[in-house]
C-alpha cells in the first residue's frame, strides 16, 4: 500500500496562516485522482471565519468545489472519492475574527 500525498496550501505568510487576515492561498496543481480529504486546523481563535475551496482547469476561472464547501464553517472538514479538476486553493474569509491561525492541508489516498 502506498503513502498518502500530504499538500499543504501556502498563503502569502505560509503554510501557518495569521487568521485575522481574509486571503486566497496560491493555486495548487493537482495530478491526483484518488480519494482526498480536508480538514482545517484552526488554533486560537475568537470568532468563526470561514473558507471555501475553490476549484479550476485553467488557473483563471475559479468556482466552489460544491455547494457545501461555499463558506464553509472553519471546523467543517471536506472528503470526496475522486479529484478531476486541474488546480485547487482556499479562499480564506476572517470573517470578524482577530487572533490565531489557521492551516488547510489536502490529503490524497489510493
Amino acid at each position: 500500500m502506498s503513502k498518502p500525498i500530504k499538500i499543504n496550501f501556502e498563503f502569502t505568510d505560509g503554510q501557518s496562516h495569521d487568521a485575522s487576515v481574509s486571503e486566497i492561498s496560491d493555486a495548487i496543481e493537482i495530478c491526483y485522482n484518488y480519494n482526498w480529504s480536508l480538514a482545517p486546523n484552526a488554533i486560537g481563535l475568537d470568532a468563526d471565519p470561514t473558507y471555501t475551496i475553490e476549484v479550476s482547469n485553467n488557473n483563471i476561472d475559479w468556482a466552489s468545489y460544491e455547494t457545501p464547501t461555499l463558506d464553509a464553517a472553519i471546523d467543517q472538514p471536506f472528503d470526496d472519492i475522486h479529484f478531476a479538476w486541474l488546480f485547487v486553493r482556499i479562499n480564506y474569509n476572517a470573517v470578524a475574527n482577530t487572533t490565531g491561525t489557521v492551516e488547510f492541508n489536502l490529503v490524497f489516498k489510493t
